[in-house]
């Protein structure tokens, strides 16, 4: 009988294509919301208004598992293209935010919807949208190419 030694290299173990099937359905689902995300905010972008509002009240809320991290919203007051004063909050809860009541931020509101602020940071109207999208293109093209090279495998070791 021959003993295995802790130190011998193992082969490694070729990704099944149930593991690789669900990779890519997976990484499709997070392209599609991602693609979809990037492309309302592109729109958005495109649509909405810039302009300085003024921090009134900050709102806290605990995130959820896994981390459970203190997530802020901001209510801002801002004056829209008329001069009329309007009040909302924006959109995103996020854990980035640094700032104090009265701050002055710079935002991005929709003139035919005047509740839709977002704060206008590049990080924070294009991070969630393009990071799932690249994930999701990553995830989908890394899991077809394992299910074609696998199946590529198992065509030579058929005709072989």
């Amino acid at each position: 009988m021959q003993m295995k030694s802790y130190w011998a290299k193992e082969q490694p173990r070729q990704p099944s294509f149930f593991g690789a099937a669900l990779g890519t359905f997976v990484g499709f689902v997070f392209a599609v919301v991602g693609l979809v995300l990037t492309l309302e905010t592109y729109v958005f972008v495109q649509d909405a208004v810039q302009t300085t509002g003024t921090v009134l009240d900050i709102h806290s809320r605990r995130s959820g598992p896994p981390d459970d991290a203190i997530v802020y919203r901001p209510t801002i007051r801002y004056l829209d293209a008329r001069g009329k004063t309007h009040r909302a909050e924006a959109r995103y809860w996020s854990s980035f935010y640094v700032f104090d009541i009265g701050d002055k931020l710079s935002i991005r509101y929709d003139p035919k919807d005047h509740q839709d602020v977002r704060l206008d940071n590049v990080f924070i109207l294009w991070a969630l949208p393009l990071g799932l999208l690249l994930i999701g293109l990553y995830a989908f093209f890394r899991s077809v190419w394992i299910v074609l090279t696998g199946l590529w495998a198992l065509v030579i070791a058929i005709f072989t």
